[in-house]
């Protein structure tokens, strides 16, 4: 339950990421746009490795993915969060 940090965190940093379908429902980012999901460990895998090798995906994920951090991370964000958490 709750946030996964962890993705969060490595976006953050510029790490593209391969998630599995549960986190990337969580965080409610779409797969080929700002992460790659891999639910078997061969899935998993070969995300990995086509991120790996593929140099304008690694970029493309990337950018996509420090994008929707800095919308859904930004004070802002979490200030309008908690205010509709407290009204």
């Amino acid at each position: 339950a709750g946030i996964p940090h962890k993705v969060h965190e490595a976006t953050a940093n510029g790490i593209p990421c391969v998630t599995t379908k549960l986190l990337a429902k969580q965080l409610n980012w779409a797969e080929g746009n700002e992460l790659l999901v891999g639910d078997t460990p061969d899935e998993f895998a070969a995300q990995c490795l086509r991120l790996y090798d593929d140099q304008e995906l690694w970029k493309s994920i990337r950018k996509q993915g420090l994008s929707i951090i800095d919308s859904d991370c930004s004070e802002v964000s979490f200030q309008k969060r908690l205010k509709s958490i407290f009204n």
